[in-house]
């Protein structure tokens, strides 16, 4: 598999950065409504990042997103940059983690 991620230029400090402005709307955001206003603003402001990644760009719009998970996310996504794992290694590992906590109980 390749490292296709990378050439949006988007490292993980400028992907958190996004995900933060969009949250902070969210939380200000008092109704679905307004949700739904911020979410054409910011697809605007943010196109490239809601074109390369349309399921992280949405779902930092859920009001359950979890930050937690998002991290562990980048996290192995800065292993395959640095060469630390493979794109296989670390979906592999992610999917386990994800199977372990939900579906072991």
């Amino acid at each position: 598999m390749e490292k296709d991620f990378l050439e949006d230029g988007l490292d993980n400090e400028s992907i958190i950065n996004i995900v933060m402005d969009i949250r902070k709307n969210v939380k200000c955001a008092s109704n679905d409504k307004q949700i739904e206003i911020a979410k054409k603003q910011l697809t605007q402001k943010y196109n490239t990042f809601a074109e390369r990644y349309p399921m992280l760009f949405e779902a930092s719009f859920n009001t359950e997103f979890n930050f937690e998970h998002f991290e562990f996310m980048l996290k192995m996504r800065e292993n395959i940059i640095k060469d630390k794992t493979s794109v296989e290694d670390a979906s592999k590992v992610i999917g386990q983690v994800f199977f372990d906590k939900y579906m072991k109980k």
